[in-house]
Protein backbone atom coordinates (compact mmCIF):
# COMPACT_ATOMS: atom_id res chain seq x y z
CA UNK A 1 0.00 0.00 0.00
CA UNK A 2 1.29 3.20 -0.80
CA UNK A 3 0.24 6.25 1.41
CA UNK A 4 0.97 10.33 -0.04
CA UNK A 5 0.83 12.94 2.33
CA UNK A 6 -1.62 14.43 0.18
CA UNK A 7 -4.26 11.60 2.01
CA UNK A 8 -3.55 12.61 5.57
CA UNK A 9 -6.35 15.56 5.73
CA UNK A 10 -4.79 18.23 8.05
CA UNK A 11 -7.83 20.42 9.07
CA UNK A 12 -9.10 21.41 12.37
CA UNK A 13 -6.00 20.70 14.65
CA UNK A 14 -5.83 16.92 13.92
CA UNK A 15 -4.53 15.23 11.05
CA UNK A 16 -6.40 12.37 9.75
CA UNK A 17 -5.78 9.42 7.48
CA UNK A 18 -8.88 7.44 6.07
CA UNK A 19 -8.10 4.38 4.54
CA UNK A 20 -11.81 3.61 4.43
CA UNK A 21 -11.06 4.59 0.48
CA UNK A 22 -7.87 2.63 0.16
CA UNK A 23 -7.83 -1.33 -1.03
CA UNK A 24 -4.64 -2.64 0.64
CA UNK A 25 -3.78 -5.94 -0.10
CA UNK A 26 -2.88 -6.99 3.23
CA UNK A 27 -6.30 -5.20 4.38
CA UNK A 28 -6.76 -7.71 7.53
CA UNK A 29 -3.43 -5.75 8.80
CA UNK A 30 -4.87 -2.51 9.05
CA UNK A 31 -7.79 -3.50 10.70
CA UNK A 32 -5.90 -4.61 13.91
CA UNK A 33 -5.80 -1.57 15.98
CA UNK A 34 -1.99 -1.97 17.13
CA UNK A 35 -0.85 -1.43 13.65
CA UNK A 36 -3.32 1.57 12.63
CA UNK A 37 -1.24 2.91 16.01
CA UNK A 38 2.55 2.64 14.14
CA UNK A 39 0.86 3.91 10.98
CA UNK A 40 -0.33 7.24 13.28
CA UNK A 41 3.29 7.73 14.99
CA UNK A 42 4.48 7.33 11.22
CA UNK A 43 1.94 10.01 9.56
CA UNK A 44 2.92 12.33 13.13
CA UNK A 45 6.65 12.17 13.11
CA UNK A 46 6.73 11.99 8.59
CA UNK A 47 4.87 15.61 9.28
CA UNK A 48 7.26 16.56 12.20
CA UNK A 49 10.08 16.08 9.83
CA UNK A 50 8.38 17.19 6.77
CA UNK A 51 7.26 20.38 8.89
CA UNK A 52 5.58 21.44 5.28
CA UNK A 53 3.03 23.26 8.09
CA UNK A 54 2.19 24.49 11.22
CA UNK A 55 0.01 21.57 11.52
CA UNK A 56 3.03 18.85 12.62
CA UNK A 57 2.30 19.38 15.84
CA UNK A 58 -1.24 18.23 16.37
CA UNK A 59 -2.67 14.70 17.01
CA UNK A 60 -3.36 12.29 14.70
CA UNK A 61 -6.37 9.48 13.78
CA UNK A 62 -5.93 6.39 11.47
CA UNK A 63 -9.24 4.60 9.97
CA UNK A 64 -8.60 1.55 9.11
CA UNK A 65 -11.33 -0.38 6.73
CA UNK A 66 -14.30 -1.99 7.21
CA UNK A 67 -14.33 -5.09 8.66
CA UNK A 68 -16.68 -8.49 7.71
CA UNK A 69 -19.35 -7.28 10.21
CA UNK A 70 -19.01 -3.44 8.66
CA UNK A 71 -16.78 -1.58 11.86
CA UNK A 72 -13.79 0.58 11.27
CA UNK A 73 -11.30 0.53 13.97
CA UNK A 74 -10.71 4.42 14.72
CA UNK A 75 -6.86 5.29 16.31
CA UNK A 76 -5.89 8.11 17.57
CA UNK A 77 -2.62 9.21 19.10
CA UNK A 78 -1.37 12.61 20.38
CA UNK A 79 1.66 14.81 19.36
CA UNK A 80 4.38 14.46 20.47
CA UNK A 81 4.98 16.41 23.38
CA UNK A 82 7.63 18.88 24.22
CA UNK A 83 9.63 18.10 27.45
CA UNK A 84 8.06 19.81 30.20
CA UNK A 85 4.77 19.93 28.87
CA UNK A 86 1.85 18.04 30.90
CA UNK A 87 1.30 14.48 28.98
CA UNK A 88 -2.30 13.91 28.60
CA UNK A 89 -4.98 12.14 26.04
CA UNK A 90 -6.73 14.17 23.96
CA UNK A 91 -9.02 11.18 22.62
CA UNK A 92 -11.06 9.45 25.67
CA UNK A 93 -13.33 12.11 25.98
CA UNK A 94 -13.37 13.64 22.44
CA UNK A 95 -13.88 10.11 21.14
CA UNK A 96 -17.13 9.75 23.70
CA UNK A 97 -18.53 13.23 23.21
CA UNK A 98 -18.24 12.85 18.95
CA UNK A 99 -20.06 9.47 19.15
CA UNK A 100 -22.92 10.49 21.24
CA UNK A 101 -23.31 13.84 19.30
CA UNK A 102 -23.28 11.86 15.99
CA UNK A 103 -25.37 8.88 17.11
CA UNK A 104 -22.65 6.40 15.78
CA UNK A 105 -22.88 3.24 16.12
CA UNK A 106 -19.98 1.54 17.90
CA UNK A 107 -18.93 -2.32 18.40
CA UNK A 108 -21.09 -3.27 21.40
CA UNK A 109 -19.99 -3.99 24.75
CA UNK A 110 -16.84 -1.74 24.27
CA UNK A 111 -16.26 -0.05 27.44
CA UNK A 112 -14.71 3.45 27.67
CA UNK A 113 -11.77 4.74 30.22
CA UNK A 114 -9.61 7.44 30.98
CA UNK A 115 -6.66 6.70 28.27
CA UNK A 116 -8.88 4.93 25.47
CA UNK A 117 -7.95 6.05 22.15
CA UNK A 118 -8.87 3.50 19.80
CA UNK A 119 -12.98 2.94 18.77
CA UNK A 120 -14.74 0.61 16.60
CA UNK A 121 -17.13 2.73 14.62
CA UNK A 122 -19.63 1.57 11.61
CA UNK A 123 -18.39 2.35 8.48
CA UNK A 124 -21.76 4.20 7.55
CA UNK A 125 -21.01 6.61 10.73
CA UNK A 126 -17.39 7.42 9.88
CA UNK A 127 -18.22 10.51 8.38
CA UNK A 128 -20.10 11.47 11.01
CA UNK A 129 -18.15 10.65 13.65
CA UNK A 130 -15.13 12.42 12.07
CA UNK A 131 -17.22 15.61 12.00
CA UNK A 132 -18.12 16.15 15.63
CA UNK A 133 -14.48 14.55 16.43
CA UNK A 134 -12.91 17.49 14.03
CA UNK A 135 -15.30 20.13 16.19
CA UNK A 136 -14.57 18.81 19.67
CA UNK A 137 -10.68 19.40 18.94
CA UNK A 138 -11.46 23.11 17.38
CA UNK A 139 -13.35 23.68 20.08
CA UNK A 140 -10.88 22.23 22.93
CA UNK A 141 -7.86 23.89 20.92
CA UNK A 142 -9.41 27.45 21.10
CA UNK A 143 -10.14 26.69 24.51
CA UNK A 144 -6.40 26.70 25.11
CA UNK A 145 -5.34 29.06 23.43
CA UNK A 146 -7.61 31.38 25.34
CA UNK A 147 -6.55 29.76 28.38
CA UNK A 148 -2.98 30.69 27.59
CA UNK A 149 -4.15 34.42 26.58
CA UNK A 150 -3.27 33.94 23.02
CA UNK A 151 -5.45 33.97 20.20
CA UNK A 152 -5.35 30.49 17.90
CA UNK A 153 -4.34 30.31 14.07
CA UNK A 154 -7.31 29.33 12.02
CA UNK A 155 -7.49 25.91 10.42
CA UNK A 156 -5.36 25.60 6.62
CA UNK A 157 -8.09 25.65 4.25
CA UNK A 158 -7.96 22.01 2.08
CA UNK A 159 -6.78 22.98 -0.82
CA UNK A 160 -3.90 25.27 0.45
CA UNK A 161 -0.79 24.39 -0.87
CA UNK A 162 2.81 23.96 1.06
CA UNK A 163 5.70 26.07 0.05
CA UNK A 164 6.77 24.68 -2.65
CA UNK A 165 10.54 24.25 -1.10
CA UNK A 166 9.50 22.32 1.45
CA UNK A 167 6.86 20.09 -0.82
CA UNK A 168 10.25 19.16 -2.41
CA UNK A 169 12.29 17.82 0.78
CA UNK A 170 9.29 16.04 1.80
CA UNK A 171 9.37 12.84 0.57
CA UNK A 172 6.39 12.40 -2.38
CA UNK A 173 4.98 8.98 -0.79
CA UNK A 174 6.03 6.09 1.46
CA UNK A 175 4.88 2.30 0.59
CA UNK A 176 4.17 0.51 3.72
CA UNK A 177 4.57 -3.11 3.83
Amino acid sequence: MVISRRQVDAQHHIQTLDLTAVAPTNRDLFRHPLTLQRLAMFVRDAAEIARTRGNSRWPVVVIGPANTDGFCCVVGIRSRQLPGKPQYNVFGQAFRQAIEAAGSRVVPGLTYGFDDAVVCVHKADVANFLAELKLRMDADAEAAAKAKGAVPKPAPPAAAAAAPAAMAAAPAAVEVA
